[in-house]
């Protein structure tokens, strides 16, 4: 577990977004496709926690790969008559865009300061388990200047606070 930065945060996220723009020009299970979804993959873990939606819905992609294709249909719902491999390119560019979409769905919610939640209660659980009351308020302070280095107002973290002991 590391600080969170909130400018490298979203320089990183920024990267990866634009590599998305330029996977266009490859097919889905090529070496530079599957790095950058294990990077995305790892990113949204870290920031928001495998229960997040938009690292679920990200997770749920299949790239084309995965789809039945025994009957293709087109943007109009007839059947197609595109080769097997125009089809899977379409769904291929298709997750491209529902992931470019998701990724700045990331990202505004970095920008607003939707601190991840599960990350501080994390910190908390483990500030709980000290034994020494000297550890606990070392941890405690570091916690707090995190926090005041992500954004938020001493009223925000003393709220915080407050709503994670009633959560105990």
């Amino acid at each position: 577990m590391h600080i969170f930065h909130k400018k490298r945060t979203l320089a990183r996220l920024k990267l990866l977004i634009n590599e998305n723009d330029d996977l266009r020009a490859g097919d889905a299970g090529l070496s530079e496709h599957e790095r950058w979804v294990e990077l995305v993959r790892s990113f949204l873990r870290e920031m928001f926690g495998e229960q997040d939606s938009i690292y679920r819905q990200f997770c749920a992609l299949d790239w084309g790969i995965g789809r039945d294709y025994s009957v293709a249909y087109g943007i109009d719902d007839t059947p197609s008559d595109a080769p097997l491999d125009v089809q899977m390119q379409a769904a291929y560019m298709s997750d491209l865009e529902r992931a470019k979409g998701l990724l700045q769905a990331a990202e505004r919610r970095i920008q607003a300061r939707n601190f991840p939640m599960w990350y501080v209660r994390e910190i908390w659980l483990q500030f709980n388990t000290l034994p020494a009351l000297q550890l606990k308020i070392i941890i405690g302070a570091i916690l707090i200047v995190a926090l005041l280095a992500a954004g938020f107002t001493i009223r925000e973290i003393v709220d915080l606070i407050k709503s994670l002991k009633k959560s105990d």
